[in-house]
């Protein structure tokens, strides 16, 4: 396979929309949903389609679920895709799969039986769906008329299946999952999934979300089962029937999501990819599985590979005793560097709980400042005392060798009482 080419910024669709005859618009993440940010998202398709139809271009709205293209098309056309548009889906593929006689010779389902009938068992059976309302205005399962003309026989256990099929509305939840998964695996039972291609999945497990169908194709493959994917553009040009005017480089598909960059290539198609939420959230998931793998990879290493890896020069000329002559000066510069900068964070580390230290001590100390404010307070609230128990007192005192004690001004305008009185008035 031909390595991608280097991408290229553009600002519109308008710089490119001249090299091609066919557009694949992804409906993906807003064929089933209602919510607000998806119209808008819908709508700016549908705007977009109505264009390029004007150009007397092809145009067609794919979507990577197990729902038939019916489906899909009547989901372009709520959202104002013009009557010329088709529709594909994966799971419009798997369908036309399954039903031809042939089928167990493709490679997309290398496992299916010869000269018989294939049983399937759809988790679909034990999916909650996520609204009941959305649930009764559904209709059947999607391979329902397969199993109505004999084409495959629905399976009611695992263990008595050909094929695991996932066709699970986006949203639903499939209780016991983990379950499914270790019975396919114990009883040999591929997985089918129709969102992405499996080397699609492999390479976007680190963003895949838990429950999923991303993530139980990739614990099924890690705890030794057998997965199998479909993605959206597969069988696009025989499904469509653009495969006699187009060739793969005519045709151009439009999506917000980075694993499409795989299925385009694997169709020899171009891709133009929107960043948004989705593109962005599936790098951040790279960078953060990226890092934990650096992170348990260090942890792993041995004190010389660790100082290999920080500083390469330094461990060149410990095992180089002449080069080390030379370069000597340059390593202590750069070994009194990384000090110095270590210092200066122990410092700035120390200066911080010393600050907040004094805090605590400053607040502490405006504790014991109203304290004693309120004792003066009470202070001043006491009675005067008289000159006459006051001279009383500095003679005692005189005479316990204590020393005089001056008598407040006070004391010194009070009106004379008698000791008694004094100390009824306190």
């Amino acid at each position: 396979m031909p390595p991608m080419s280097s991408p290229k910024m553009l600002r519109g669709l308008n710089e490119v929309a001249h090299l091609y005859r066919g557009f694949l618009l992804d409906i993906s993440g807003i064929q089933l949903s209602a919510g607000a940010a998806d119209k808008v998202e819908g709508r700016a398709l549908a705007r977009c389609a109505r264009q390029l139809v004007a150009r007397e271009k092809r145009v067609a709205a794919v979507a990577a679920t197990a729902q038939r293209a019916a489906s899909a098309q009547q989901r372009a056309r709520s959202l104002g895709f013009p009557e010329a548009a088709q529709a594909w889906t994966s799971g419009e593929f798997v369908h036309r799969c399954l039903a031809s006689p042939g089928a167990a010779g493709r490679p997309e389902l290398p496992t299916l039986p010869e000269g018989r009938s294939a049983k399937v068992y759809e988790l679909s059976q034990i999916a909650k769906p996520r609204r009941w309302a959305e649930f009764m205005a559904r209709g059947g399962p999607p391979l329902e008329a397969l199993a109505k003309s004999g084409a495959i026989r629905r399976a009611d256990t695992v263990e008595g299946a050909d094929l695991c099929y996932w066709d699970v509305y986006d949203g639903d939840e499939v209780p016991y999952v983990e379950a499914v998964l270790e019975l396919c695996q114990e009883y040999r039972v591929p997985l089918l999934q129709p969102h992405r291609s499996h080397r699609a999945v492999q390479a976007l497990s680190a963003s895949a979300p838990k429950g999923s169908v991303d993530a139980a194709a990739v614990h099924l493959s890690k705890i030794g089962g057998t997965a199998f994917g479909v993605g959206k553009v597969a069988g696009y040009a025989a499904g469509l029937g653009w495969e006699e005017d187009l060739a793969p480089q005519d045709v151009l598909l439009i999506s917000a999501d980075i694993g499409d960059v795989i299925e385009a290539e694997a169709a020899g198609i171009d891709v133009l990819l929107l960043f948004g939420g989705v593109a962005e959230g599936q790098l951040h998931a790279f960078r953060a599985d990226a890092e934990q793998a650096k992170f348990a990879e260090r942890k792993q290493m041995s004190v010389s590979q660790r100082v290999a890896e920080d500083s390469p020069a330094m461990l060149q000329a410990a095992t180089n005793p002449f080069l080390s002559v030379f370069q000597l000066p340059a390593l202590l510069a750069e070994a009194t560097r990384k000090n110095a900068e270590h210092r200066a964070k122990v410092r700035a580390a120390t200066d911080r709980e010393v600050a907040a230290a004094a805090v605590a001590t400053g607040a502490e100390v405006a504790g014991q400042g109203l304290a004693a404010d309120s004792a003066a307070k009470a202070r001043a609230t006491l009675p005067p005392a008289d000159p006459q128990g006051a001279r009383e007192d500095l003679a005692s005192a005189a005479t316990a060798g204590r020393g005089p004690q001056r008598p407040t001004e006070a004391a010194a305008g009070a009106p004379k009482v008698g000791r008694a009185g004094r100390h009824a008035q306190r």
